[in-house]
């Protein structure tokens, strides 16, 4: 979006003096290509299916500015408790009027002997413009395929 004005000053009796102000702003635009709309809620989900690895979520960025993103995922849960958790990088650089893809990563827990065959992690996924105050979120949920997962890396 383009903003521009005029700004005329005066003093006195001296000759009126015109600056021409152009600015420009630009409000960044995020979309995730694999948003699905979940029918019972109403809501906007990225749902992935989990065996050995966490596919990775693509996303497109639709403004002319490059970002680092702080990534974040929220969860009231206590996944030092849980069989089954999901990691991503603290911060991912986008590039302008490009795709990314999200890389995130199934942690096991030894801790907990009977894993369940299948297990369902919901989280809120938050990329937040490094340096600022605006971020974008979305629902995340991951269903994971246990029976598979012996040999992981376990949870740190």
């Amino acid at each position: 979006m383009n903003i521009n004005g005029t700004l005329r000053i005066q003093v006195d009796t001296m000759k009126p003096y015109t600056l021409v102000i152009n600015s420009r702003c630009e409000i960044p635009h995020i979309v995730c290509l694999k948003n699905l709309l979940d029918v019972s809620t109403g809501y906007e989900i990225i749902k992935i299916p989990v065996k050995k690895n966490v596919p990775s979520v693509q996303f497109k960025n639709c403004s002319n500015i490059n970002f680092p993103f702080e990534v974040k995922l929220l969860s009231k849960e206590d996944f030092s408790k849980r069989a089954y958790d999901i990691v991503a990088p603290r911060v991912i650089d986008v590039t302008a009027n490009q795709p990314f893809f999200l890389y995130m990563q199934l942690k096991v827990n030894p801790a907990i002997k009977n894993k369940p065959k299948i297990d369902l992690i919901r989280k809120i996924l938050v990329l937040q413009v490094q340096g600022s105050k605006l971020f974008f979120s979305y629902l995340l949920e991951a269903m994971v395929y246990g029976s598979d997962l012996e040999k992981e890396a376990p949870l740190t």
